[in-house]
């Protein structure tokens, strides 16, 4: 936090803008331009006959793209609320509320009543304004208002019964038709995208799987010993069900 307060500025319309990381002070380069341009060129062919240009070049955005990366996204957001005009003992519980609820561009939290709700929204909407952060698309299990299923940190969220679910990882029926590896295992692992941890102790199986793997040195495409496959087809099984798990929010 200490080096992103000194990369870190406030543009004429609110906007939050970061130095991009260059060394400072380093002695004058040497113009290389075309030897980088003709390497560069060389490696990206090389990564589309691959088939790894996308991963790459995801990895590149992260930082130097036109979207934040989630941790350029969480500090701006946690910098912008610790602004001087916010720590008044009228925001205080609103600034709580959001420096507690947001993960990533998510804004998730509870209130007392609808009255609280109106002044959460408000204020919430002004304060992220400042910093040209737009607050949209709000829900809640208000009986008043008019809705079914909303998304909530990739969870389903029954605003009526309030309850959470998950849905079953995308590509299982999928891989119930092909050999079990060790890249289809992890693709399983990692189809599941919940941040709260709801689904963790369903999850275990496969990631201790993934470690026997890892153990017995099974290259990333090799077809996993019969021992580790019966054990997960059982797991998958079992998984089947898991979409009609609710739990409380």
């Amino acid at each position: 936090m200490a080096h992103f307060k000194e990369i870190i500025r406030i543009c004429e319309d609110q906007r939050y803008e970061g130095a991009l990381p260059w060394l400072a002070g380093h002695p004058p380069l040497y113009d290389k331009y075309d030897a980088a341009e003709s390497r560069l060129r060389t490696a990206a062919k090389h990564l589309i006959n691959e088939n790894y240009f996308e991963v790459y070049d995801n990895v590149f955005k992260q930082f130097f793209g036109v979207s934040s990366s989630p941790f350029m996204l969480n500090v701006t957001i946690s910098y912008h609320l610790e602004r001087e005009n916010f720590q008044t003992e009228s925001l205080r519980k609103i600034i709580g509320h959001l420096k507690e609820g947001f993960y990533l561009d998510n804004l998730a939290t509870s209130v007392n009543d609808v009255t609280e709700l109106e002044q959460l929204k408000s204020q919430s909407i002004e304060i992220m304004k400042e910093g040209a952060f737009e607050l949209r698309c709000g829900a809640s299990n208000d009986s008043k208002e008019d809705q079914d299923i909303q998304m909530i940190l990739v969870l389903s969220w029954d605003v009526v019964s309030d309850e959470l679910s998950c849905k079953l990882p995308s590509n299982l029926d999928y891989i119930q038709e092909r050999s079990v590896t060790k890249r289809l295992l992890l693709s399983v692992i990692n189809s599941v995208y919940d941040p709260i941890g709801c689904t963790a102790p369903a999850l275990l199986l496969p990631m201790l799987l993934m470690q026997e793997a890892w153990r017995g040195k099974i290259g990333w495409d090799e077809v996993l010993p019969i021992e580790l496959e019966h054990k997960y087809r059982l797991w998958e099984k079992t998984m089947r069900p898991m979409s009609k798990c609710t739990i409380p929010r």
